[in-house]
């Protein structure tokens, strides 16, 4: 049985399955693996750039991974790793040009510290599926 953050080959990286499902948008695929408990925050050794899960979501404008993933502990605030175009790395919030997904980060980012390292399973995990889209 393979575990829930495990690496998978993508086309040009290896990334978990979580970030994948994120970066896919298949918020049935996010609540399932975050059900069986993968990490929301794991990154890949050679993840694009050391970019979470939450950065994936981001960039795909998928809230609803985006609300699994921060219900579950994700941190808003984690960079990744440096490179040329970003010396200092990126967070979330400025991988995302959708103003939907920035005004639901807005105040999480803004919450106490403390509150940002509780994580919690969201609602509803016990019934997720991860089903293909027919899309």
């Amino acid at each position: 049985r393979a575990s829930p953050d495990s690496i998978v080959p993508s086309v040009d990286q290896q990334m978990t399955v979580l970030a994948r499902a994120a970066q896919l948008g298949k918020a049935d695929c996010v609540r399932a693996l975050l059900h069986a408990r993968a990490s929301p925050d794991r990154c890949a050794p050679s993840e694009s750039e050391g970019r979470t899960p939450l950065h994936f979501a981001c960039m795909a404008r998928s809230e609803e991974c985006l609300r699994l993933l921060l219900d579950a502990g994700a941190d808003p605030l984690k960079r990744s790793l440096p490179d040329e175009m970003f010396p200092k790395g990126v967070t979330p919030m400025s991988i995302t040009q959708s103003k939907a997904v920035k005004k639901l980060l807005r105040p999480v980012i803004a919450a106490p510290k403390q509150q940002l390292q509780q994580p919690h399973l969201p609602s509803g995990l016990s019934s997720g599926r991860c089903v293909r889209s027919s899309r």
